[in-house]
């Protein structure tokens, strides 16, 4: 008798709690299959072609981080010059994929010449001036591409409200 009332009362919890499993079971199915979907998505390589499209892209796009290729300028202009077209084709490519300037992770600056240093940070510190500072390198290349006084290349966190998940 004891061991049947214990059934009957395993049987009524049982009962009362079915529909709260079959929530909770729809709820977490729902999470896998969105995350399932948005890594297939996030697996997928976005390029976009260069103005050399033979040689590579303009910039990359995989798993929510933006990579751009080396950008450089007219090579008739100074180290001012060039620097400020530099930052802008990196400003039409984040405009481009809908990424703010605070989103940038981290810049190389290649420059020919070190003694443009000075030159190329006045330009920098004030395009950077009104956002959160990427990490940042700068080194001496020497040749570049031809005239060319310095090259940037950068990479970029892409906002999402589907990104979430990559922060786990």
């Amino acid at each position: 008798l004891r061991h049947h009332r214990r059934s009957e009362d395993m049987a009524r919890v049982s009962g009362a709690l079915a529909p709260l499993a079959t929530v909770v079971a729809s709820a977490v199915f729902a999470a896998v299959a969105t995350l399932w979907i948005e890594r297939r998505r996030a697996a997928r390589i976005r390029r976009a072609p260069g103005f050399k499209p033979h040689r590579m892209s303009r910039y990359a796009i995989h798993n929510g981080r933006l990579e751009s290729q080396g950008l450089t300028a007219d090579p008739t202009k100074d180290i001012a010059g060039q620097t400020a077209e530099c930052l802008a084709k990196l400003q039409a490519i984040l405009d481009e994929v809908g990424a703010p300037r605070g989103q940038l992770l981290s810049m190389w600056i290649f420059l020919a010449d070190l003694a443009d240093f000075a030159a190329m940070n006045t330009v920098y510190d004030a395009w950077v001036a009104d956002c959160d500072k990427p990490t940042r390198l700068c080194v001496e290349a020497g040749a570049l591409d031809t005239g060319c006084k310095i090259e940037i290349r950068a990479s970029a966190a892409m906002p999402g409200p589907d990104a979430w998940w990559r922060w786990w």
